[in-house]
């Protein structure tokens, strides 16, 4: 299924749990080009900053499907091709415990030009903005997100292995790719203001039942950051409601969004802050009285 690509991932760090990595790389005219790609646990795909995909389908353990873009439509001079993949390694219901790896190569007109473990390979990139070292977000799913955008990922081009002793057996993808349809919304639903009470109750942690070292996770006390448990003992006081985009949002203040319905996919935002800022972005699935909440659902809603 591949001609060139190997599998790869960052020396030391085949079993580390929570990592993510970036590839990278800018080539020329893609008129009858593809991409090929695969890996352990995710990845997602943009060309010229352009969200193409995510993948790939599930499998079985020892197994990988491979997934392939036609990207002729960019066919200007400089496409920049660009791959964030994060490596597990953990058990959940959506996916097999598995060392990390992705594999991946672009074709043009059936020749290899950029294959993953080659002579002609992509940039990597730690990618440190996302934090390792953070809390389950369920059984089913894996890590919940701590993103410090003060970092900035670091090149690790040098410091990759080649896994030649690991050969999933690879398959075609054979169920429909994803339609990322994009889901606008005019502006926000509540406004107010929230502070922290530890009279509130809070549990600190939202699970069905003991969740022990057998799935994956890190323990407690490497665990630096837990929003999940500090928004759970935040008091809300709504102060308005109904305010179009853009919306300006100060210390200490909140906003809500309603999607209407339950939406699948991935949220993309933007924000200019003046000052170094912390933002806590929460969803809920249940609404009481119209007033959030975070506690009605077992899984760490962040």
């Amino acid at each position: 299924m591949f001609k060139n690509a190997q599998a790869v991932w960052i020396k030391d760090e085949l079993q580390t749990k929570n990592s993510h990595i970036i590839l990278t790389k800018t080539l020329g005219n893609l008129t009858d080009a593809k991409l090929k790609i695969t890996a352990s646990n995710f990845y997602k795909l943009f060309v010229n900053d352009l969200f193409l995909g995510y993948g790939p389908a599930r499998t079985a353990y020892g197994y990988a499907r491979v997934d392939e873009y036609d990207l002729s439509n960019f066919n200007s001079d400089v496409n920049v091709i660009k791959i964030e993949v994060a490596g597990y390694y953990s058990k959940a219901l959506s996916t097999c415990q598995t060392q990390n790896f992705i594999v991946c190569e672009v074709l043009l007109n059936d020749t290899v030009s950029v294959a993953t473990g080659s002579k002609n390979d992509f940039v990597y990139y730690k990618n440190t903005r996302r934090l390792e070292k953070v809390e389950r977000y369920s059984f089913q799913r894996h890590f919940s997100e701590v993103i410090d955008y003060s970092f900035d990922p670091f090149s690790i081009s040098d410091n990759l292995e080649v896994i030649p002793s690991f050969y999933p057996k690879y398959l075609p993808r054979r169920v429909p790719y994803a339609c990322f349809d994009q889901v606008n919304l005019d502006g926000i639903t509540a406004k107010g203001t929230f502070y922290f009470d530890d009279n509130l109750p809070c549990k600190p942690e939202r699970y069905s039942e003991v969740f022990g070292e057998y799935w994956g996770k890190y323990l407690e006390s490497d665990v630096l950051y837990k929003p999940f448990r500090w928004l759970q003992q935040q008091a809300l006081i709504n102060t308005g409601k109904n305010q179009n985009f853009p919306v300006a949002v100060k210390e200490g203040e909140y906003v809500t969004f309603d999607l209407k319905k339950i939406e699948v996919g991935f949220i993309k935002w933007s924000f200019n802050v003046v000052k170094d800022t912390d933002i806590v972005i929460g969803f809920s699935e249940y609404i009481k009285d119209r007033d959030l909440t975070f506690k009605m659902q077992i899984c760490i809603t962040l």
